[in-house]
């Protein structure tokens, strides 16, 4: 079994998964990367301290890039809140 090439599908459709916001499959793309990574850890021929640091690499620039997008859609919820307070201030001045 090809556990370094599977680590690596999975993780590029994670990545896809996180870029289009698909938190629900990103979920199950993660679990499914942890069960892989488990077995290839406790197969007959475990991964290499190299391709644990790919897999770890691969991860963390996936983590950051869910972290940036998460940041980006709070921001725009905290401005759209503030735009409905304005509106709603603005309104209420009106008789």
């Amino acid at each position: 079994m090809d556990y370094e090439r599977q680590l690596l599908d999975i993780l590029t459709l994670l990545n896809n998964k996180v870029s289009e916001g698909d938190a629900e499959k990103a979920n199950t793309l993660h679990a499914q990367l942890n069960e892989y990574l488990i077995q290839w850890c406790e197969s007959d021929s475990p991964p290499s301290q190299t391709q644990l640091k790919s897999v770890q690499k691969h991860i963390a620039d996936i983590t950051k890039s869910a972290e940036s997008a998460r940041n980006e859609v709070q921001k725009s919820l905290l401005e759209q809140r503030k735009s409905k307070q304005a509106i709603s201030k603005y309104k209420s001045t009106k008789p």
